[in-house]
């Protein structure tokens, strides 16, 4: 849960100002984090891949079923219904320390109902699409009631008011396909660098690119 939290998710102020934007012509690769702001570097987006790195894993299908297998078994364990409420408080109940924190909490709010969402439509297990579905109800009729303590943060209002639409469609038509956005990727770190496998398919033994460097390019 510590992951969660914006304190951990923001960049500090000393990084953000020597980040420059990426100039013009220079291409996105794979070694850089998804942005919504053009060439300006997005100091939001780090805190979506973080936060879904974490929540995703959570709320796996066969690791939410392993909760609810394992709760019946010995009730003295956390059940599935206890981690959603740890993650929805994780991205609802915390105080942000400015406005960046805010934003960024916000992003986490928004990753956690988007996976709640996949995971009540698409769970194998009747039992975990209950639970992820009660869930979702309960979020939804806090984030409409008006002595939310949440909707004193400026920013939050709207914010809310989306998630609280966005879980209705879901629980009004449950059986649509959700077409809420993938999140972003994951870069794939360290080696920083790395042009990528170019010798796999379709540039690996046997393709023409491989076959050009032994009869040209290697000349």
């Amino acid at each position: 849960m510590r992951t969660l939290a914006p304190s951990e998710l923001v960049l500090p102020a000393t990084i953000l100002k020597v980040l420059p934007p990426r100039p013009d012509g220079f291409d996105s690769h794979r070694e850089l984090f998804p942005r919504n702001t053009g060439l300006p570097f997005d100091a939001i987006t780090p805190a979506v891949v973080a936060s879904d790195l974490a929540v995703s894993l959570i709320l796996r299908p066969d690791r939410a079923a392993r909760l609810v297998q394992q709760h019946a078994l010995d009730p003295s364990l956390p059940g599935l219904q206890e981690a959603i409420d740890r993650l929805i408080k994780a991205g609802f109940d915390v105080a942000p320390a400015n406005a960046y924190q805010a934003e960024v909490l916000r992003a986490v709010a928004r990753v956690t109902v988007d996976r709640l969402i996949m995971l009540a439509s698409a769970a194998p297990m009747p039992q975990v699409r209950a639970i992820a579905t009660d869930r979702l109800r309960v979020l939804r009729d806090r984030l409409r009631g008006g002595a939310n303590p949440g909707l004193k943060i400026e920013g939050n209002a709207p914010h809310y008011g989306l998630l609280s639409a966005d879980i209705t469609r879901f629980l009004d038509r449950p059986a649509a396909p959700y077409r809420q956005p993938a999140p972003p990727g994951t870069p794939p770190g360290a080696p920083i660098g790395d042009s990528g496998i170019w010798w796999l398919p379709p540039y690996g033994t046997g393709s023409f690119w491989w076959s050009w460097w032994e009869d040209e390019g290697n000349e």
